[in-house]
């Protein structure tokens, strides 16, 4: 699906307008969410963005749609924007429940040590999580409850149902942003930012992905699910829509397992324009915490820290703890 056409904004560009602006974009959500107040910015003074229609005849007319008319993309349960919001937008996107509320906060406050005290949505699995967060005053958060989750607040345990009901539903939130013509850079809340991304999510790309890559050449060489930047593109949501059908076909496979089975078919992942971020920049578990590998590459100060590819709650933190990354 890749538009030779299609008009399209460097994200250099981007960033340096996000620098300078500080208005709030309100989008309405039909998705039995309740919101604690939308912190959308809108990054102006950058060209409008241009979608395609599926069939390839030609750029669909956001300014033409009402708030009432049909959705972008047939099925969507997000309702198009207004001509005044139609100017390029991107938004940082979580979800969490109350067991890992303290991981949640963990993350928030290396945003705000990397500067960033907006942009930031997070989808709370339940009341009690959203009852929680809502209530911050010293970042602005959009926390929106999604009625259809009914998890359990406890502790989930890695593979289980409720695990699954929870990673699985992510492509979801990612897709209905993207469907807005928002950008989407989504994060599990077991990482720790070091420094502000945006300036690594350049390039004329529809995906930066995060790879669990090992510097090992026998281990495994696989995308990461957990830090990713989805620019709003036709091929995008058309891969995100492949990545929903899937899980609803096989709910008991994880959703980056998913994402890695798709990978590997030919005719997608060459429908994608895909950049793959430095893995010393944004390295995974099992490389950066290993001393070895973090003196190995001491001058390269790290993007973003993954805390993967260790199972437990507590011993996450005490990871976190051993390189004083846990702030709390």
């Amino acid at each position: 699906m890749r538009e030779d056409n299609m008009m399209r904004t460097s994200r250099a560009g981007m960033i340096k307008n996000a620098l300078l602006i500080t208005a709030c974009g309100a989008i309405s959500f039909v998705l039995g969410w309740k919101s604690a107040g939308v912190h959308v910015l809108k990054i102006q003074a950058v060209g409008k963005r241009t979608l395609y229609s599926e069939d390839g005849s030609g750029p669909i007319n956001l300014a033409s749609h009402t708030e009432d008319n049909t959705p972008l993309v047939k099925g969507s349960a997000v309702r198009v924007l207004r001509e005044e919001q139609t100017s390029r937008q991107w938004v940082i996107l979580a979800s969490t429940n109350l067991a890992f509320l303290d991981f949640t906060n963990n993350w928030l406050e290396s945003l705000k040590r990397c500067g960033i005290t907006d942009h930031v949505t997070i989808i709370a699995e339940d009341k009690d999580v959203y009852e929680k967060l809502r209530n911050r005053t010293d970042i602005t958060l959009d926390v929106r409850l999604t009625s259809a989750a009914r998890l359990s607040s406890e502790l989930l345990q890695f593979g289980s149902e409720d695990y699954l009901k929870l990673v699985n539903k992510r492509p979801e939130y990612i897709r209905d942003f993207l469907r807005q013509g928002i950008d989407v850079i989504f994060s599990d809340v077991d990482t720790v930012w070091l420094q502000n991304p945006l300036p690594y999510f350049t390039g004329d790309y529809d995906i930066h992905f995060e790879k669990d890559l090992y510097e090992d050449a026998t281990r495994p060489d696989m995308i990461c699910a957990g830090f990713a930047y989805y620019s709003a593109t036709n091929a995008t949501i058309n891969f995100i829509q492949n990545w929903i059908d899937f899980i609803e076909k096989r709910p008991n496979i994880p959703d980056q397992q998913v994402l890695n089975r798709l990978m590997k078919k030919p005719n997608i992942k060459k429908s994608l324009n895909l950049n793959f971020l430095d893995p010393r920049r944004f390295p995974n578990g099992n490389d950066f915490f290993n001393e070895e590998w973090r003196e190995k590459h001491a001058d390269i100060k790290p993007v973003v820290v993954h805390n993967n590819w260790i199972k437990g709650h507590d011993v996450k933190i005490e990871r976190f703890r051993n390189v004083s990354m846990w702030y709390l």
